[in-house]
């Protein structure tokens, strides 16, 4: 009997155990089997990379959009509004204080479901074209006079 009050003050003192607590911190309190894509804070100011994101969320209406609350206003305002929109879940999370801070800025994932999704960045999953004007198949006058 006493070690089941012990048991009990000590989880009333401490609070309830979490499952991979530092897990669930850097993705935005889900767990990393469940994120299908991840954003950081340079990522976010990219209109190529938040396409994407939005292309993800209409491909999967049942997923969460987590986005941290200290997020620039003009990303947060454009995915917000998306949201509403499409009538698509979104969370803000507040920043908390820890020693490691969550390196990613929004995290798409499923609220109840493992995903098991293998490439997670955007940078990864949709790389940007480097070259986005094609070469002209001929070349310039400048390119003739000076070859």
């Amino acid at each position: 009997m006493s070690d089941q009050l012990e048991d009990r003050l000590t989880q009333s003192l401490a609070g309830t155990p979490h499952l991979k607590p530092d897990e669930q911190r850097r993705y935005l309190g889900t767990f990393r089997e469940r994120v299908s894509l991840t954003l950081t804070y340079d990522q976010a100011q990219s209109d190529f990379y938040l396409a994407r994101l939005k292309d993800e969320m209409l491909a999967h209406p049942d997923y969460q959009l987590a986005i941290r609350s200290d997020l620039n206003e003009t990303p947060l305002n454009k995915l917000l509004s998306f949201a509403s929109q499409h009538e698509l879940k979104t969370v803000l999370k507040a920043d908390e204080a820890s020693q490691n801070p969550s390196p990613y800025a929004l995290v798409l994932a499923s609220p109840s479901q493992a995903l098991h999704v293998e490439v997670i960045d955007v940078a990864e999953k949709y790389p940007q074209e480097e070259n986005s004007h094609p070469k002209p198949s001929h070349p310039s006058f400048w390119q003739k006079l000076f070859d």
